[in-house]
């Protein structure tokens, strides 16, 4: 009886820390994607050097994921609506990446990464038009300091001799992932998310195929490592990897953890895209990335699910 006392405590012990490793693997999942998601401006960056136009930037961040995800496409016939409704968000999605990273191009770093993620300010207002949803007090709230974080970088200096239809263009992807957001709060129908991922992803393809056939890049394949490496960074490291982790990660974590944690995608976004291009985060940079931040954090009536 008594030797058997100290094999109990043991099992205890090793179950008791399986749980809380288990219980860690999911924030852990949710922070790597952030990171992953967050690399996206390093890499588009790094690609224009190398002599790759926005199109074809954008089209290896969705054709090699799209491939990957050629598996989960097949599904039921009852299903098939669903997966149209899919394919245009992905088509909208492919546009709306295509406009963020041209503006990457065209607008300051900073202001860019930060217009891009004004998207909670896009989402209250979609839902509030199309949903017929009153923006609660938290939502407002957050909202609120999302526009002061942009008023801080936007400022004259920083806009002088960026044109008016660069920085329209920019807020074309923010309003596009809202517009993603609001449907997936509430879809139509019930679908697997790697078939909403595989459907999506085909969207994208749809959108930007034709695209490159009507205007053919100067150059489609990378002429040195570095351009290699920058074309399996923005679509393994930066789109797959991390979709299927956020996918894996978001079942095990609370919802408000999904938050706080996400909101670290716009810091390495910050980081990384200005770093690259040697520039340096001033004050107002600093602050209007941690007003965006806090603002991420702030939870509303319903945790809306990241779009992946």
């Amino acid at each position: 009886m008594q030797s058997s006392l100290p094999n109990t405590r043991i099992k205890l012990a090793g179950s008791l820390q399986n749980n809380n490793l288990s219980q860690l693997a999911g924030p852990v999942m949710i922070f790597a994607s952030a990171c992953g998601f967050g690399l996206n401006p390093l890499f588009v960056q790094l690609l224009a050097q190398e002599g790759f136009d926005t199109l074809t930037t954008t089209f290896y961040r969705f054709a090699i994921p799209g491939l990957i995800c050629i598996g989960f496409l097949p599904l039921a016939r009852a299903l098939w609506p669903e997966a149209c409704r899919m394919l245009l968000l992905g088509m909208l999605n492919g546009i709306g990446a295509y406009c963020y990273f041209d503006a990457l191009q065209n607008v300051p770093v900073s202001l860019a990464i930060l217009i891009y993620y004004t998207y909670p300010v896009f989402c209250v207002t979609i839902g509030w038009l199309w949903r017929k949803r009153k923006p609660c007090r938290n939502a407002s709230l957050a909202a609120m300091l999302i526009l002061i974080a942009v008023s801080l970088v936007a400022t004259p200096d920083t806009l002088n001799g960026v044109p008016l239809t660069s920085l329209l263009i920019c807020t074309i992807a923010p309003l596009v992932f809202a517009i993603h957001i609001q449907y997936l709060a509430k879809p139509t129908q019930q679908m697997p998310a790697t078939k909403r991922i595989a459907w999506s992803s085909t969207g994208h393809l749809f959108v930007l195929v034709p695209m490159m056939l009507l205007s053919p890049p100067d150059q489609l394949l990378p002429q040195s490592i570095n351009g290699l490496y920058g074309l399996l960074g923005i679509s393994i490291l930066a789109a797959a990897i991390p979709q299927f982790m956020f996918l894996f990660g978001v079942s095990r974590t609370a919802p408000e953890q999904v938050a706080i944690i996400g909101a670290s995608e716009l810091i390495i976004a910050m980081l990384t895209g200005t770093w690259f291009m040697q520039q340096t985060l001033g004050q107002p940079e600093v602050t209007a990335m941690l007003l965006i931040c806090i603002a991420l954090m702030i939870r509303t009536r319903k945790e809306l699910p990241t779009p992946v």
